[in-house]
């Protein structure tokens, strides 16, 4: 990609009545019909297309927003004016910016990308939570700019952008011979900035959880495949899964070693090796344009175990999604790719859902109150995706730490697999029997018991319930393409208090 020093548009302008619900003027400000202002970006710091070498341009349709204030005044004179690239020149979409009436000087903001619902110097951004999705990265990449020192009258303005967030890059070393499906990130995705400050600040959102994010797949100078997200300034923390790789075979966890901050405008590069041993540092590309190297703020990572679903010494009980409805889980209205979730769809009735809570490195839920009926009214899982036609083993270890010694009924856990609005259970085992099943044994209640269940993902039959000896039918080639595609594992205790750790889902070579 050619990169250029400075782009220059001119943006027409007019005297004009700006009716758009985002583009109001004070009107005692109103523009000079023969007094255009020309606005000069600076592209060796500004970008929505990024190059491997890490330099930068604005490509067509690209939109940004622009204000302008009177007086050092905190309050918008011209709000959110939106001009579009066409590929050589900047155009206003609606109403064009003019110099006012009483030459009055103006200070002047910018940012990208273009939102029409900003209307004030103070606003949220949120980054793509699918940043490997086509212009995710290019979305996730808020810039701003300010020009304070606009002379009385200017018709000339310079507005030179500046990354306000910070970019991580991962590296993945000894993953040969594996499909790599997608890299993600758990960080906090949402900002609030505001433009009023000395300078504009970006800072992230203390009141939201940190969430894992896509990362967009690219290539560095050196012809390597590297994944790469935006999100805001932040500290990493030991502690945690930060990472996660998902492979046609495995999911990978990785945690840092020591804090990391993230810098606003810095490209922060770390190296994910599957091996048991610490990944080797990241070395950051020397020539990188627009953005800053922070080389002295890698970390080593530590590979986590293969294929584990969770490790919950990483987690903590926000990290569990919580359901109001089985079937968010395939509506799309929730981000539930590879994650857990607990069903609290049976609030209000009986049973009421299970407790569900992460101690202690365990996975805890309270199920004493749960004394039969629907499973969709009480569950706990977790979701997979994308997985290959294969044969898999899932382990995990259970124990029963409380007998709710409910009158003539037992403990029980089943375990199932299932993809909603389809036909019942949805994987064998043996390619016979369905691995639905009550798993719960004595020994549980004395102490770790491990759980080991083979499961045909190419071979998928259903049944119509839970029952046993329900007749197991075939399920049609794009109802296991679609199976595959997004199932979940369940987990049902009953009549108890039942703690898990060590989850594996692996596929057999």
């Amino acid at each position: 990609m050619k990169t250029y020093s400075f782009l220059t548009g001119t943006l027409l302008a007019g005297m004009m009545i700006f009716a758009a619900c985002n583009q109001d003027v004070n009107t005692a400000l109103d523009a000079q019909a023969d007094r255009a202002i020309t606005f000069n970006f600076s592209v060796a710091s500004t970008r929505t297309a990024m190059a491997d070498d890490y330099t930068t341009d604005f490509v067509d349709e690209d939109e940004v927003g622009v204000f302008a204030t009177k007086d050092a005044s905190a309050e918008a004179v011209y709000t959110n004016f939106a001009y579009r690239y066409d590929g050589t020149n900047w155009n206003a979409v609606n109403e064009a910016l003019g110099v006012p009436v009483d030459n009055s000087a103006l200070d002047f903001y910018a940012y990208y990308p273009y939102n029409s619902t900003v209307n004030t110097l103070q606003f949220d951004f949120t980054v793509q939570a699918d940043q490997s999705a086509e212009n995710g990265l290019n979305k996730s990449d808020l810039l701003l700019s300010c020009n304070k020192e606009v002379p009385a009258g200017a018709n000339q303005v310079t507005l030179n952008f500046r990354h306000a967030l910070a970019l991580v890059e991962i590296t993945l070393k000894d993953f040969e011979g594996t499909e790599v499906q997608s890299v993600e990130l758990r960080a906090v995705g949402e900002a609030a900035v505001d433009f009023s400050a000395e300078f504009p600040s970006v800072i992230a959102k203390s009141d939201v959880g940190a969430t894992f994010i896509k990362m967009a797949k690219g290539k560095n100078a050196d012809g390597n495949d590297v994944y790469r997200a935006i999100v805001p300034e932040q500290t990493l923390n030991t502690g945690k899964t930060l990472f996660r790789v998902i492979t046609d075979k495995s999911v990978y966890q990785s945690a840092i070693a020591a804090d990391v901050v993230l810098k606003a405008n810095g490209i922060h590069p770390f190296t994910i090796s599957k091996a048991v041993e610490l990944a080797e540092i990241g070395v950051a590309v020397s020539d990188i344009g627009n953005w800053d190297a922070f080389t002295d703020e890698v970390s080593d990572l530590e590979a986590a175990q293969n294929m584990i679903l969770a490790n919950f010494n990483d987690m903590v009980t926000e990290d569990i999604l919580q359901l109001t409805n089985v079937q968010q889980l395939t509506s799309g209205e929730v981000n539930n790719e590879n994650r857990w979730f607990n069903g609290n769809d049976g609030e209000g009735k009986e049973p009421a859902p299970a407790m569900v809570t992460i101690e202690n490195g365990e996975l805890k839920v309270d199920a004493k109150h749960i004394n039969g009926g629907s499973m969709w009214l009480s569950y706990t899982g977790y979701t997979l995706t994308n997985v290959k036609a294969a044969t898999y083993v899932l382990t995990f270890e259970a124990k029963m730490v409380e007998n709710a010694n409910i009158e003539n009924a037992v403990p029980a856990l089943r375990v199932a697999f299932h993809k909603q609005s389809t036909q019942g259970i949805v994987s064998t085992y043996n390619g016979s029997e369905t691995v639905d099943r009550d798993v719960y044994t004595e020994e549980m209640a004395r102490e770790y018991q491990k759980v080991e269940l083979r499961v045909d993902m190419e071979t998928l039959k259903y049944q119509s319930g839970f029952d046993s000896g329900v007749i197991l039918n075939d399920l049609s080639e794009p109802d296991k393409e679609a199976v595959r595609k997004k199932f979940s594992i369940y987990l049902r205790p009953q009549r108890g208090v039942f703690q898990f750790r060590n989850f594996v889902f692996r596929r057999i070579e």
